[in-house]
């Protein structure tokens, strides 16, 4: 089996919050491989927030539907599960593009605060039906 190369511009760095230990750390992606996401946050399935400010965070999408899941909370709003910081940038074309964090750790730790083992949000399940101006 002929073995990948991966190139140096393929990989970029990010910011790993992991509430399971309580900790920040810096983790290498390849950019465009989404089982390198998946392999960090430990899931199977991602969802991408728009922080702000070119900063992106990419977490487990089902994160509130696992039970023995850890919570975070990051400026006002409580996440689960293990999340990557990375910025992004917006070509010509509306296309994005996952690139290095700028920010610090100390940075992050501002905005952050870990939530007890305990904490626990149900998950909201909205279901929205089409209108027929949807329909065809």
């Amino acid at each position: 089996m002929e073995q990948e190369i991966i190139k140096s511009e393929d990989i970029i760095e990010g910011i790993l919050i992991d509430p399971f230990d309580c900790s920040l750390s810096r983790v290498e992606v390849q950019r465009d491989n989404i089982q390198s996401y998946y392999t960090v946050l430990d899931c199977d399935v991602i969802d991408i927030v728009q922080l702000g400010g070119g900063v992106v965070m990419i977490c487990d999408d089902e994160g509130r539907l696992k039970t023995d899941n850890r919570w975070f909370k990051l400026g006002d709003t409580n996440y689960c599960g293990r999340a990557l910081l990375l910025n992004t940038i917006v070509d010509e074309d509306g296309m994005y593009t996952n690139t290095d964090i700028k920010l610090s750790e100390e940075q992050v730790l501002d905005k952050l605060k870990w939530l007890p083992e305990d904490f626990y949000e149900e998950p909201e399940i909205k279901f929205t039906g089409f209108t027929s101006e949807w329909c065809i």
